[in-house]
């Protein structure tokens, strides 16, 4: 079952990604590569979820339950600019995880000078990815945070469960996206 299921997977990645190579190795990278990058959006789905539900109710105490202190008026809505780096702080606990469990793949099943299917190469290329995937995404998602805090685009301080909820699609979505193209062939 689960060699159909590869050779199926190598096929179509073959062919999105245009690698014609029809070594093993690069079949397990683009088979492992895809796994990390369904394995990504999952969990940024989730914690993009989540913190969305925590920024709301942070605006919530923050904006409609304070009450005015000595100093005046402090029901300034909650910034949006941790938004992303908290989602993405999340998410690298989970991507260490993955990346954990093929080092151990690697370290168990590895038999003296053989070559295994998860070797260092591999890991590189996956880390590079990773690795580029969240700097665009850092970088979109602060250009995403920063244009829906704008007064004169939306009503972040009047209308800021709204803002909230449309920065998270918005990051969510496009986070999807940069996650989806495949750096690790650049």
């Amino acid at each position: 079952m689960f060699g159909v299921l590869y050779r199926i997977v190598a096929k179509f990645l073959r062919w999105f990604t245009g690698v014609r190579s029809r070594s093993v190795r690069d079949g397990y990278l683009l088979l492992f590569a895809a796994l990390f990058k369904a394995y990504r959006i999952c969990t940024l789905w989730i914690v993009v979820f989540v913190m969305e539900k925590l920024y709301q109710q942070a605006y919530v105490e923050r904006v409609f339950l304070a009450e005015d202190g000595a100093g005046g008026d402090d029901r300034t809505p909650p910034s949006l600019d941790g938004f992303v780096a908290a989602v993405m702080a999340v998410e690298a606990v989970t991507a260490a995880a993955f990346f954990a469990i093929l080092a151990l793949l690697r370290s168990g099943f590895r038999a003296g000078d053989t070559s295994y299917v998860v070797d260092a190469p591999m890991l590189t290329l996956l880390a590079t990815d990773y690795a580029l995937s969240t700097a665009a995404v850092l970088a979109v998602g602060g250009m995403v945070a920063r244009t829906a805090q704008d007064r004169q685009l939306f009503r972040y301080g009047h209308d800021g469960l709204r803002g909230v909820r449309a920065h998270a699609l918005m990051t969510l979505k496009l986070a999807m996206v940069i996650v989806a193209i495949p750096f690790f062939l650049v």
